[in-house]
């Protein structure tokens, strides 16, 4: 969570605000999406392996 903030705050300082947002909201969009490719990817190797 910090990291994010940092990482917000320092985008800030060098972009305006109307182009900071999506780009913040896309990154946090992507990073979902890979989570959830992630865990995809893990729950199939363990129904592989539990059968």
């Amino acid at each position: 969570m910090r990291k994010l903030f940092s990482t917000v705050h320092s985008m800030a300082l060098t972009e305006p605000a109307h182009s900071l947002l999506p780009r913040i909201l896309t990154k946090s969009i992507e990073r979902d999406k890979y989570l959830l490719r992630a865990r995809y990817a893990t729950n199939k190797l363990l129904k592989v392996r539990l059968l």
